[in-house]
């Protein structure tokens, strides 16, 4: 997907793994494509997702995005720690 980008404030930040990353491309036109198989290592105890289109619009808060049409998807995951990363 591209780089992994960290917001540091004291804390380890989230771990983003794509390298199981499962990416099914949507049929054309149609909303059934998604992004899943993305690992997550934390020292927080509770992880929250936000996944943003290319217009930077919200379009899931969880860890698999399912139902979407063709496009560029950034993951930003956070924890109790107030660290976050995205990809």
């Amino acid at each position: 997907m591209g780089e992994i980008k960290n917001t540091l404030n004291n804390a380890a930040c989230p771990a983003i793994d794509i390298s199981t990353e499962v990416i099914i491309h949507p049929t054309c036109g149609q909303n059934d494509g998604s992004i899943t198989g993305i690992t997550i290592t934390s020292t927080g105890t509770k992880k929250f997702y936000t996944w943003r289109d290319q217009e930077n619009d919200l379009v899931g808060h969880s860890l698999d995005l399912t139902n979407i049409p063709a496009g560029i998807y950034t993951l930003e995951v956070s924890d109790n720690s107030g660290c976050s990363s995205s990809v």
